[in-house]
């Protein structure tokens, strides 16, 4: 079967479905009808297994990145090693080429393409400092200045370093590394963010923008050197101190800088007898629509491959870019930069609560080498949990609610599946079973309360971003909402039910665990299964509850009870613009 034949299948079969309701916005549930007394409940087609191309094609990231339009640039080429380490089914983490700037000269600009989905950027502090404004350090040398941390959780990680910027002189230029402020963030000025999950931020700091909260790391250089197509927007004159040579030539030197491009990509670029204008042209050529000057002159450039065992860096390897750069493969790692440097490790695979959780072997949301859906089974339960930073979420009212009279609150020839593309995208499907008279529970579907709450103790609550959440108490103002019993709270089991099918729980972060019978169990087997995973709170789902899995179950398109999607969506950009919309 062809690929296009391939991602038609769910469609078809969805628009089979008897009297379909309008697709919904993508996320979103369609709007239900008024409650009436019906006829026996129609049976709803299933959804075909996922596909997983159609899943995999939200991945829209190009990587490599596009040729630089340079009639004189190379094509990339993977800066590949038997030695590197890399993470398991990902492409190549890094490709190389080079750009001419000035078509009248040889110098030439090398450009290194690093895969920040793959990678997390941070930086370490030089040998010479400077210091935090907290510390009485004058005169005194920080340990192992300049070098890699010997932490083994960076050391057996870490695949790249590289230099950073020109010398704090003045505070002219701000400086974070890890919460830890080494002068103080101005404005006006190129910035680089570095947040705790691992994004990039690229942009000028206005007079009325602020550092996020959750910045790890921040560097700050100079004016941009590009910004959209402008190459030096702010007409800086000087860029730097330059190193008296023979035959030296206006502002010539060793420059690097750090780039972002217009399709996400992260970029440094190198070169030698260049002038910033020639970085600037060189970034534009690569694609860039954001560029930050690093630093210049011969020993303050360097970039150096690696991959470690220990946390002394004594088990490995380490390859410089260039030798043209003045430095040796040792730098970073054992003999210290006098500045501070940038360095970026592989970003963990995903383990879950621990290491016995795996990837699960069904379809994962993309990038598909980074596996969002892992599960283990132990003591006949098995627990599957999904990363909800990656995934959306939507809820459909089942045929079979009803309220306190007895009545059903929906139209039993009105099917509710899943509206719109969404259709391709489902990963997963908890049916939640339905609320009855002698046990009501509110229901809220697309801002319409179909149920009144009855006073649960808990509801699952997915929001008009597709995040989903659990409240505890009555339940909050919001557009999805499934009432529902709770059964931990705060870490700690409560009364449970003397039938417990599935148990719905979340971890501190907010990520979801399923607890379903792997064998002959119990409740309580159940819930304890969730609380060793790291659950802090759960609840019990409306009624008699399931979880179906693409790959491995057909994915019904509705039924009896209400239905919780998981829905694969676009991966977030490793980079952006923060001064931008």
């Amino acid at each position: 079967m062809s690929r296009i034949a391939r991602l038609a299948v769910p469609v078809a079969l969805v628009c089979c479905a008897p009297a379909a309701a309008p697709p919904a916005p993508r996320g979103l549930a369609p709007k239900a009808t008024a409650s009436v007394e019906s006829r026996p409940i129609v049976v709803e087609p299933t959804y075909a297994p996922t596909s997983s191309e159609a899943v995999a094609s939200l991945d829209e990231h190009v990587w490599p990145p596009p040729r630089p339009a340079d009639d004189g640039a190379e094509e990339w080429v993977a800066y590949d090693r038997p030695w590197m380490r890399r993470i398991e089914g990902a492409p190549p983490t890094f490709y190389t080429t080079k750009v001419r700037p000035d078509p009248n000269r040889k110098a030439q600009v090398e450009v290194v393409a690093l895969d920040a989905r793959q990678l997390e950027l941070d930086m370490a502090i030089g040998a010479e400092g400077p210091w935090p404004p907290d510390e009485k350090t004058a005169g005194k040398w920080p340990r192992a200045g300049g070098k890699l941390p010997r932490d083994p959780a960076i050391a057996t990680r870490v695949v790249v370093a590289f230099n950073g910027a020109f010398r704090l002189d003045q505070n002219a230029h701000g400086m974070i590394i890890r919460r830890r402020t080494f002068a103080p963030v101005v404005k006006d000025v190129a910035s680089l963010f570095m947040h705790d999950d691992g994004r990039l931020g690229f942009g000028t700091l206005g007079p009325s923008m602020h550092v996020p909260e959750d910045v790890r790391s921040l560097r700050q250089n100079l004016e941009p050197l590009l910004d959209g197509g402008g190459i030096n927007p702010m007409g800086r004159k000087r860029w730097g101190g330059i190193l008296k040579a023979k035959n030296q030539v206006g502002q010539r030197a060793k420059r690097s800088g750090i780039c972002r491009t217009a399709g996400g990509h992260l970029l440094y670029l190198w070169g030698d007898a260049i002038e910033a204008q020639d970085l600037g042209t060189a970034m534009k050529k690569a694609g860039c629509d954001y560029g930050m000057h690093l630093d210049m002159n011969v020993l303050h450039i360097g970039f150096v491959f690696m991959s470690f065992d220990d946390a002394q860096y004594k088990v490995g390897k380490s390859e410089a870019l260039s030798n043209a750069m003045g430095i040796t493969d040792k730098r970073y790692v054992h003999q210290p930069n006098p500045k501070e440097f940038f360095y970026a490790t592989l970003r963990a695979p995903l383990s879950g609560p621990d290491a016995s959780f795996v990837p699960d072997g069904q379809v994962q949301p993309p990038p598909t080498w980074m596996p969002a859906v892992l599960a283990r089974t132990q003591g006949g339960v098995r627990v599957t949990f999904v990363d909800a930073h990656r995934v959306r979420f939507a809820l459909t009212p089942g045929h079979d609610e009803r309220d306190a009279a007895g009545k059903r609150l929906l139209e039993a020839t009105t099917p509710t599946p899943l509206g719109g593309e969404d259709a391709q995208r489902v990963l997963a499907a908890l049916d939640l079973g339905a609320a009855s008279k002698d046990h009501p529970l509110g229901l809220v579907v697309s801002g319409k309360t179909l149920s009144k709450a009855a006073g649960a103790s808990a509801a699952l609550v997915v929001d008009d971003r597709g995040r989903l959440t659990m409240a505890v108490g009555a339940p909050p103002d919001a557009r999805w909402v499934a009432e529902a019993d709770a059964i931990v709270v705060g870490g700690k089991a409560l009364a449970l039910p003397p039938e417990l099918s599935l148990a719905i729980g979340f971890t501190a972060r907010g990520d979801l665990l399923i607890a379903e019978p792997a064998g002959t169990t119990t409740p309580a087997a159940l819930v304890d299964a969730l609380l060793k995973a790291g659950c802090v709170r759960a609840v019990a789902p409306r009624g008699v509850g399931k979880l179906e899995r693409a790959g491995r179950d057909p994915i019904a398109s509705g039924g009896r009870g209400t239905r919780l999607f998981v829905l694969a969506e676009k991966p977030a950009e490793a980079t952006y613009r923060f001064d931008r919309p």
